[in-house]
């Protein structure tokens, strides 16, 4: 109650999530063991199929002129849903498997721009609004940019 939401609020999202999996464990040891064994078998069989996309991927964003020109380096990752959000989200659904999610795997493309700078129509952060706030911000737009892409 005290280090998760503090981990949140510093920003420190590894440990935030390892607390909240190891919290898990103590809480909820039962659900635990069983959606890490399905998580693992999940990330067993998908291993090679993310491996191949991510090459994929990258290969394709790093032939972009236009990519080629706005950024010094581009990198993809793939990943799978830490286990603590899954258990949420099967909750909010009334699941009882994982089967019936529909996005456990997900790439991460983490992107260093040639010139870091405000995208606002003016060339300016709102004055009310700090650097890494604004940052976030722009990474959120990023985020759903990428999601509103084909499925």
């Amino acid at each position: 109650e005290v280090f998760i939401p503090l981990a949140q609020r510093l920003g420190m999202w590894y440990f935030k999530t390892e607390l909240e999996i190891l919290a898990f464990s103590v809480g909820r040891p039962a659900e635990y063991a069983a959606l890490s064994s399905a998580l693992a078998d999940l990330t067993e069989r998908a291993r090679p199929a993310l491996e191949e996309a991510e090459g994929q991927i990258e290969a394709a964003l790093a032939s972009d002129p236009l990519l080629q020109r706005q950024t010094k380096w581009i990198r993809v990752h793939a990943r799978i849903k830490d286990l603590v959000s899954v258990a949420r989200k099967m909750e909010r659904k009334g699941l009882e498997s994982v089967d019936g999610l529909d996005d456990l795997l997900a790439f991460r493309l983490v992107v260093m721009p040639t010139e870091t700078r405000p995208l606002s129509p003016d060339g300016h952060r709102p004055e009310r609004m700090s650097a890494r706030d604004w940052e976030a911000r722009q990474a959120l737009l990023c985020y759903r940019v990428l999601e509103a892409g084909p499925k």
